[in-house]
């Protein structure tokens, strides 16, 4: 069997079954094969694979999420689909925009070894990406503060930081969620000279 009649059958096992189906086993196998039109196909699916990913009742929008990402990381379409997943929160739940969040990371963290990015410039342009969502996160203020800072690291203890951390604080916040923003927030100053 040739790669191109694999993926014939993949994408026909994508198209078996629809955004109603019940079936656990059968939800399943159609969001497995979502992930494989990515590996076999080419950027000639990338309208199929948007038009799952930006639906946010079919359960195999996970799937092809991620998928549209591996397959345009090194295109010029991925950083404004990037920007839709984080900011679109009428269709990505917070969990996906929170793992659209994790993946970036993994691309730039070279102990993962099946999804880190070789390419310099990408990791760099990712880098620059965390910090400019550094600013105006609100769902995962403290992730994305936390990754900002491992992939620049003038900005642990710089004035921009300690904005940030402020500004995105939520009011009355207590309890644990208080404690590790505190713990941010004290992280943010200053170095002490030696």
């Amino acid at each position: 069997m040739t790669d191109a009649q694999l993926f014939e059958d993949i994408k026909t096992l994508a198209n078996k079954y629809n955004i109603s189906e019940t079936n656990v086993e059968n939800r399943m196998c159609r969001s497995v094969a979502v992930g494989w039109v990515g590996f076999y196909g080419t950027t000639n699916e990338l309208s199929y694979l948007r038009a799952i990913m930006n639906n946010p009742n079919d359960y195999a929008q996970q799937s092809a999420m991620r998928t549209v990402l591996e397959m345009t990381k090194e295109t010029d379409l991925f950083f404004p689909i990037v920007n839709d997943i984080v900011t679109n929160k009428t269709v990505f739940s917070e969990r996906l925009r929170g793992l659209t969040y994790v993946t970036l990371a993994d691309m730039c963290n070279a102990a993962n070894t099946n999804t880190f990015v070789n390419n310099v410039q990408i990791r760099s342009n990712i880098a620059a990406f965390f910090l400019e969502r550094a600013t105006c996160e609100v769902d995962s203020p403290l992730y994305v503060d936390e990754v900002a800072c491992r992939l620049n690291t003038t900005y642990r203890h710089s004035q921009e930081r300690r904005d940030n951390l402020a500004r995105l604080r939520k009011p009355g916040l207590t309890g644990l969620p208080a404690q590790i923003y505190d713990a941010a927030q004290r992280d943010a100053q200053p170095k002490e000279d030696e």
